[in-house]
């Protein structure tokens, strides 16, 4: 969870977090919005979750690359919040096909660490994207 623009950027562990302990979120939105620290310690288990996760994500989106042959943006490296936003939204007007960890804005709410891709399918008035 984090602050970004006075709006809150949720991620999924969020949602898993809120889901297993209502209070958690409370005090997360707490150290988002600089009113209390982040605890020191860590559960050593979120380093594996985190890991796969990482993993994960980069099977899948090789998966893309090579089986599925769809071209893949991936903005994993942008930390500039406003830049991300410009780079999502570029590549969105072009027509990227799968664009991996993108930003949505206020109009489009995107949890951190998604994955939008463009689907297309046959309709028949013609091409619907």
């Amino acid at each position: 969870m984090k602050l970004v623009t006075e709006q809150i950027r949720l991620a999924a562990t969020d949602l898993s977090n809120h889901l297993a302990c209502r209070h958690v979120t409370t005090l997360d939105l707490q150290v988002a919005r600089g009113e209390k620290r982040a605890p020191d310690w860590a559960a050593p288990d979120l380093v594996v979750i985190r890991e796969r996760g990482e993993r994960h994500e980069r099977a899948y989106l090789t998966y893309l690359k090579e089986e599925k042959k769809l071209r893949v943006e991936n903005l994993a490296e942008i930390k500039d919040e406003k830049e991300l936003l410009e780079e999502t939204r570029r590549l969105m007007e072009q027509g990227a096909e799968v664009i991996a960890q993108g930003a949505g804005g206020r109009r489009v709410v995107w949890p951190a660490g998604c994955l939008a891709a463009r689907r297309e399918a046959r309709h028949e008035m013609g091409l619907v994207v």
